[in-house]
């Protein structure tokens, strides 16, 4: 008959032998694929940038729809609006870009198609990735492995200065902080494009 020490011991092997077989079937197969899971990765965080971003508002749709068209017919209307300004009762954190003015609403229309595009220029990335993740022979070569290394460290990159790009848009907006992080951008695209020249062929969606 097993002891009591190695009746502890047997349900706590189990556990872990079960929870090393699921580990296993979540485990990449090869490089390729281990890179290309941490490319959707930055893919979803820009993807949550953009989401953000998209939800700027100006300001006089933000009051508009605060006050509704029967708050300005109270004849203290007008002051309540002023003491609660004073006090800071009327500011939450929800008001965070809702009240951009009209000149920042197109700079933050102009980053928000940058994000856009960066997006899917990541997408034509993890294509390319996810593809050669497909072909074995190319996918364990040790030169293709360090240039999909190079590739996932720049596109780690790009999320980050489109995070900060995400982060200028708010008002006061940073046009310096902006223009940097374009300026960053284009370098590190340029360094994806050059990187996937070295393969055979060249994705469409890369090269444009």
């Amino acid at each position: 008959n097993p002891s009591s020490g190695q009746r502890q011991t047997i349900p706590t092997l189990v556990g872990l032998v079960w929870e090393s077989c699921q580990a296993l079937k979540t485990t990449p197969t090869n490089n390729p694929t281990a890179i290309g899971r941490k490319i959707i990765q930055v893919a979803a965080s820009v993807k949550d940038v953009l989401r953000e971003m998209k939800e700027l508002k100006p300001a006089d749709e933000t009051r508009a729809n605060q006050t509704g068209e029967d708050h300005d017919t109270r004849p203290d209307a007008e002051a309540e609006a002023t003491v609660d300004d004073d006090e800071g009762e009327s500011s939450t954190a929800s008001d965070i870009g809702s009240n951009l003015s009209p000149q920042e609403m197109v700079i933050a229309a102009s980053v928000i198609l940058v994000a856009s595009d960066t997006l899917q220029y990541i997408k034509e990335l993890l294509r390319f990735v996810t593809a050669l993740s497909k072909k074995p022979d190319v996918a364990n070569s040790t030169s293709v492995v360090v240039s999909l290394e190079n590739l996932l460290q720049i596109c780690e990159k790009i999320g980050v200065q489109i995070d900060e790009l995400g982060a200028s848009v708010y008002p006061p907006q940073e046009t310096s902080l902006m223009n940097t992080a374009v300026r960053k951008l284009v370098e590190c695209i340029e360094r994806t494009r050059a990187e996937v020249q070295s393969f055979d062929t060249m994705p469409e969606g890369l090269s444009q």
